[in-house]
């Protein structure tokens, strides 16, 4: 597992010591883009205070919200989920 932790983008010496995880930067962007998409950019833009690094990623936090419908018309296609599908697609029709 130890030697797994690098791939996933935690660091383990930090985590057993005191307790603090470090995530994959692509991993909290693509959190952003849910809250984001859930609450909307005055809610997401609070997280300023706390987490200043969002102000670097907010390009890249707009094209994650931009592929959850795409997203959400693969899960249709592959799952025969026509309701998904027309949810997914229609903002691109």
């Amino acid at each position: 597992m130890l030697s797994e932790s690098a791939v996933a983008g935690l660091n383990v010496a930090t985590a057993v010591k005191r307790g603090v995880y470090t995530v994959h930067e692509s991993l909290v962007i693509y959190d952003f883009a849910g809250i984001l998409n859930g609450y909307g950019e005055f809610f997401l833009r609070r997280f300023d205070k706390t987490y200043p690094e969002i102000e670097s990623f907010w390009e890249r936090i707009w094209f994650y919200k931009g592929t959850f419908a795409l997203l959400e018309a693969l899960f249709g296609i592959e799952n025969n989920d026509k309701e998904a599908f027309s949810n997914g697609i229609e903002a691109y029709m």
